[in-house]
C-alpha cells in the first residue's frame, strides 16, 4: 500500500458563515428604525440632511414616520429570523457530521480511482468517480459545507488511477466525502 496525505479532514472545519450576509438586513432595518422613531413631526416630510425613504403622506395619509417604521421594523426583523434560521440549520448539520467523525461512525474504502469524471463546469457539472466499487459524485461549488468538494481546493487532486482511501457517510441518493488521503 502507498504512503497516504491527509488532503482533506472534516473534522477540522469550522462552522460556515453563511447565515452572516442577511445581517446587513438587520443593520439596515435598525438604522431605517431608529432614524424614522427620532423624526419630529415636523421633520416628518421635510427633507433635511437625510431624506426620508418615503417623504410626504400617500392617499390614505400614512405618514413617512409611520411608513419608514414599518420598513424599519419589517427589515430589522428579516434581518434577524433569516441569520438564525440558516444558523441553526447550518449548525445541525455541521453538529452531526463531527459527531460522525469523532465516533468514526462512518465507512471507509480505499483503492485506485476508476471511471473518474471531471467537472468541467461548477454549476452543471458534477465530479463523480468509482473506488473499489463504490460510487461518489458531487458538485464542486459545495464549498466544505456538506464534505469534501473540489471547490475547496484551487486545483483538483483527484485523478483516474490515483490510490486514495476515502472516509464517508453514505446518505443513500449520495456519499459525503468526511476524510480523503491520497498517494
Amino acid at each position: 500500500m502507498p504512503n497516504l496525505h491527509l488532503i482533506y479532514d472534516f473534522a477540522n472545519e469550522s462552522l460556515p458563515q453563511i447565515w452572516l450576509p442577511p445581517v446587513v438586513f438587520f443593520i439596515a432595518g435598525l438604522i431605517v428604525l431608529i432614524y424614522h422613531l427620532n423624526l419630529s413631526k415636523e421633520e416628518d416630510g421635510v427633507h433635511g440632511p437625510f431624506k426620508p425613504i418615503f417623504p410626504g403622506a400617500d392617499s390614505k395619509g400614512i405618514n413617512t414616520k409611520t411608513k419608514g417604521i414599518v420598513f424599519g421594523a419589517l427589515f430589522t426583523l428579516i434581518g434577524c429570523v433569516v441569520p438564525l434560521l440558516l444558523y441553526f440549520s447550518e449548525a445541525k448539520m455541521f453538529q452531526f457530521y463531527q459527531r460522525v467523525c469523532k465516533d468514526k461512525s462512518y465507512q471507509t474504502v480505499q483503492g485506485r480511482i476508476t471511471q473518474f469524471h471531471h467537472s468541467n463546469s461548477p454549476y452543471h457539472d458534477t465530479e463523480r468517480f468509482y473506488i473499489d466499487g463504490v460510487y461518489f459524485e458531487f458538485n464542486d461549488n459545495t464549498q466544505n459545507r456538506d464534505g469534501y468538494s473540489v471547490g475547496t481546493f484551487k486545483s483538483d487532486p483527484l485523478k483516474q488511477d490515483l490510490f486514495v482511501r476515502i472516509c464517508y457517510l453514505d446518505e443513500g441518493k449520495r456519499k459525503v466525502i468526511l476524510k480523503l488521503e491520497t498517494e
